[in-house]
């Protein structure tokens, strides 16, 4: 028997993830064998789920949900992180 989880949406544990909350995650069936979901133990102990989603869907979840947690350090200490991005030079405007 599962112990009593929360159902959390999915934009709600990405975002725990980006800040640093979520201690650990995983992927469950639900019954179906296109179907998953996604458990999170949160770092206060608490277990959440989201609903069950396609498992393609899950995937890119779990994906984000793994990029999020290892920048979450980066994130929530404020230390620069060097991205490359690209700008147009204001010079090479027209007009």
């Amino acid at each position: 028997m599962r112990d009593a989880r929360r159902r959390v949406h999915v934009a709600h544990l990405e975002g725990m993830a980006a800040i640093g909350r979520v201690r650990r995650f995983w992927t469950e069936d639900c019954g179906s064998a296109k179907r998953r979901r996604v458990v999170a133990e949160l770092e206060n102990g608490e277990v959440v789920e989201t609903r069950c989603t396609d498992h393609r869907g899950v995937k890119k979840i779990v994906m984000y949900l793994a990029e999020a947690s290892r920048l979450s350090g980066v994130v929530v200490s404020g230390q620069h992180v060097d991205f490359e991005e690209v700008f147009e030079d204001e010079g090479d405007e027209q007009g």
